[in-house]
């Protein structure tokens, strides 16, 4: 009886449908890695309608029980834009890379706000912590993701992590975040190689060559950090945390100074770096060093 069913919903799926719901998705989001140009103005490539009808096709084949079409189409755009989202985020130097990880950064903003919403300053910094941690994984050249399309999922899977770190440390314990909280203590419980694993190809073990090239870049992207801040001690704190994953009581102890404070210069230098390009640049050429 299934069969039916499934068979009338893959004659209604056609490309005309498949670039509608696409660009209503990618519209909605400011996605534009899509588009001819990376212009929302512009004409949506043909190539990317392809591979969200196909990946739509795939996902109504696999599918258990059946789903309302445009939520299908919905769905196979997300995977098919997080495969070119994955390859912009590695196209060396170019409008396409910077797009992509504006474009990363926002979405990480965006659903920590949603995980966050009494706290946007803490919002912010996870935000912040867990784009640094996909930019350290993308200027590994050993490292590649098994799947593209999961993309996003595996940025909100680092967010989280950085969520549950920071409601640790406060000690809260609010009903709404028990879901997230318990998710938040299974991936640290797991660790965050365990959790990469699953994207990534090649062996774990350490890498002498490849420890130098990371310490390198480190340097200049805290070089880069204090050209863009005018406060030492904001740089002090943004290099020390996001680089050097100390915790804000190590911080403060370094500063002689209170951790209400550490937090207030943490965002005021996030908010400044935000508007500056040198920082920006700096990462697209490390990654493609």
């Amino acid at each position: 009886m299934e069969a039916e069913p499934k068979k009338h919903m893959a004659e209604h799926l056609s490309s005309e449908v498949c670039q509608t719901v696409a660009e209503e998705v990618l519209g909605s989001r400011d996605w534009r890695l899509a588009y001819e140009g990376l212009g929302i103005a512009g004409q949506l490539a043909e190539s990317f309608v392809s591979e969200v009808l196909e990946e739509a096709r795939r996902k109504q084949r696999e599918a258990v029980r059946i789903q309302p079409l445009r939520q299908v189409v919905a769905r196979a755009t997300i995977t098919c834009y997080c495969r070119r989202l994955y390859q912009a985020c590695r196209a060396h130097r170019t409008l396409r890379q910077q797009r992509a990880w504006q474009e990363l950064s926002a979405y990480l903003l965006t659903v920590a706000c949603w995980k966050m919403p009494d706290d946007p300053a803490q919002a912010q910094e996870c935000a912040q912590q867990a784009l640094l941690s996909l930019w350290r994984r993308f200027s590994d050249p050993q490292w590649a993701m098994e799947r593209p399309g999961a993309l996003l999922r595996y940025a909100e899977n680092a967010l989280l992590r950085e969520v549950w770190r920071i409601w640790k440390q406060q000690g809260k314990k609010w009903e709404r975040e028990k879901p997230l909280e318990r998710a938040g203590q299974r991936h640290e419980e797991q660790g965050d190689r365990e959790a990469d694993e699953r994207f990534t190809s090649g062996e774990p073990s350490p890498d002498p060559e490849r420890d130098a090239l990371r310490r390198e870049a480190d340097q200049r992207v805290a070089a880069a950090i204090r050209a863009c801040l005018r406060s030492e001690q904001q740089a002090t704190v943004i290099i020390e945390t996001f680089l050097n994953d100390r915790s804000v009581l190590e911080i403060a102890r370094q500063l002689d100074t209170s951790p209400e404070n550490v937090y207030v210069l943490r965002s005021r230098a996030i908010r400044r770096l935000q508007e500056c390009p040198e920082l920006l640049e700096t990462l697209a050429d490390v990654l493609s060093d």
